[in-house]
């Protein structure tokens, strides 16, 4: 490609010399447009594009990653608004609502910053819900998911009260995860790692049972030693919920 496509003066009233801008890709396509062969201004004009799409994207990430790293200088530590209580009354964590911490970083995160977010549903192989959530700006965008079984139903909670409840939990993760928010005096214990190996030990045992009494068993002892962890029974839910659908078809 010769020189003289990125010294032609550009129709665009622009006072900088050529030599010292970058050329719009409209510059260079109308001077790709004057080149005789068709094939070569096919060819050439693909490069170009191609050129400014990647160009485009890089900008748009960096111009993102700026943006996000003043925003996130900016979001306060957030004290949790919600307690929540065992059956004897008794605190058991405290936590941040979805709707609370909204309230909060909103204002920072999409009026002072122009983020956007939103929250999809995706396929998950294993059978498990799956909540994506995604934060965009500048025409870039960034994602995170959050996995796990859904809630089980039971006498008070239907199958639709408790996909909700599970998809409601997994916003909320993916959000702070997603924003980086620190969530001040959060019961750790209270919302634990659904990765931690004590739990999959404990959820593969249900997952294992051969039979109704097997798993009833397996599930007491689960409920058991995690009566106090609100996170970890919604997991041990889920799993029995599972299991007994595979050992009763589908039943109860």
């Amino acid at each position: 490609m010769s020189d003289a496509l990125f010294k032609d003066e550009p129709e665009a009233k622009d006072t900088r010399d050529v030599a010292t801008r970058e050329p719009s890709i409209q510059d260079m396509l109308a001077a790709v447009a004057n080149q005789a062969d068709a094939l070569d201004r096919v060819a050439v004009m693909e490069r170009l594009i191609g050129i400014k799409e990647r160009e485009d994207k890089k900008n748009a990430k960096l111009a993102f990653e700026t943006a996000f790293a003043k925003m996130q200088s900016e979001l306060p530590a957030i004290t949790p608004d919600k307690e929540v209580k065992g059956r004897n009354g008794d605190r058991i964590y405290d936590y941040a609502s979805l709707p609370y911490i909204k309230s909060i970083i909103d204002p920072i995160l999409q009026k002072k910053y122009g983020f956007s977010y939103y929250w999809s549903q995706a396929d998950s192989p294993d059978g498990k819900m799956r909540t994506v959530f995604h934060l965009c700006n500048f025409g870039h965008e960034r994602e995170n998911f959050f996995q796990s079984e859904m809630l089980g139903s039971t006498t008070v909670i239907n199958p639709v009260q408790a996909a909700r409840g599970t998809e409601s939990y997994q916003k909320r993760a993916t959000l702070i995860d997603g924003v980086g928010l620190t969530i001040l005096g959060e019961d750790k214990d209270g919302h634990l790692d659904p990765t931690d190996p004590e739990l999959q030990k404990t959820l593969a045992e249900i997952e294992a049972a051969g039979n109704v009494d097997d798993l009833l068993a397996a599930n007491k002892r689960a409920m058991a030693k995690y009566a106090n962890n609100a996170n970890a029974i919604t997991f041990i839910l889920g799993t029995y919920a599972q299991a007994r659908k595979r050992l009763t078809g589908g039943g109860q």
